[in-house]
């Protein structure tokens, strides 16, 4: 379960600064009980900005708190994170709506269509706000139109019993390749597909969003009907996540595969002797790691994963 700080429960709702250095506390506690079950709380950068009270913004506020106190917020929320946009599954394009209120490019958008791809995020809210309730109820347009339940904590003894009962996070690469051979049963991965990982540092971040990237070409496996045709669930990962000039999985640049084509073949996973040309990837850029694969595939065909590592194209 990733956490998300609710950017929206910061809505100018604090009389004056002395209140919101106790919401503030809330918060801190929060983060350390995450921390301690080895997981981090997901800020957005432009939080900073957001109003704690009709003139007061987030940033301003920060400077009347105790030294120790404000350098801690500014360094999680401007500089150090995690940062959920970084890796944001979902976009401006998409409707995302919290009852009255549209929650696109927002906390509140990211956590729901996240869990409407099968992915578990929850969220952390400011307290007093308008978001004190638990699940928030968001309609959700992803392969389809859905409502979407989000956990949301603002209790931090109500956040430790739900981390308590959840699986430990991925906290290696060893665990990372076992997760996936175990979860994604419709991708054929290569025998040494993850050895590329070998001797890098562990990034957990890297590592939940290698995992995000490999269950949606899992799911989009699974989405052809008898007659070899995507479904519209198929249809729509596709458009998600293979179109545009953002789309997570891209083909390489035509220089790319002149210049890298040795480093982009790769051994059959089941044909001794034989290679496959794989410029197709996944890409994750903090830090750049790549997921090549085979594709396009013929209906009926697998769909190998033969790298998952750094970035091959790097210069």
């Amino acid at each position: 379960m990733d956490l998300l700080l609710n950017d929206l429960s910061l809505h100018g709702q604090f009389p004056d600064v002395s209140d919101f250095r106790v919401a503030v506390g809330r918060i801190m506690e929060m983060r350390a009980i995450a921390q301690r079950f080895k997981r981090e709380i997901y800020a957005h950068r432009k939080i900073t900005g957001s109003r704690i009270s009709t003139t007061i913004s987030l940033f301003e506020a920060l400077q009347e708190f105790p030294r120790d106190q404000k350098r801690a917020m500014l360094s999680w929320l401007t500089k150090m994170g995690p940062f959920w946009e970084d890796a944001a599954m979902h976009s401006s394009d998409h409707w995302l709506q919290c009852g009255d209120e549209i929650v696109t490019d927002t906390a509140v958008g990211e956590a729901a269509y996240c869990c409407a791809a099968g992915i578990d995020r929850s969220l952390v809210s400011f307290v007093p706000s308008n978001w004190k309730h638990s699940p928030l109820i968001v309609n959700v347009k992803h392969s389809d139109v859905r409502d979407v339940a989000i956990q949301n904590y603002w209790n931090p003894s109500e956040l430790e019993n739900a981390l308590q009962s959840t699986p430990a996070p991925t906290a290696s690469w060893d665990d990372l390749e076992r997760d996936a051979r175990i979860r994604f049963q419709l991708l054929t991965f290569s025998s040494e597909c993850f050895s590329y990982l070998n001797g890098q540092p562990f990034v957990p971040g890297a590592a939940k969003r290698i995992l995000i990237l490999l269950d949606v070409l899992n799911r989009l496996m699974g989405s052809y009907d008898d007659s070899g045709q995507r479904t519209p669930e198929g249809s729509s990962l596709y458009q998600d996540y293979f179109v545009g000039a953002k789309a997570r999985f891209s083909d390489s640049a035509d220089t790319e595969k002149s210049e890298f084509r040795r480093q982009m073949t790769f051994r059959h996973p089941e044909r001794p002797g034989r290679y496959l040309f794989c410029p197709w990837h996944g890409k994750i850029n903090h830090p750049p790691y790549r997921i090549h694969f085979t594709w396009p595939i013929p209906p009926g065909a697998p769909l190998y994963v033969v790298y998952v590592g750094l970035k091959i194209t790097r210069r």
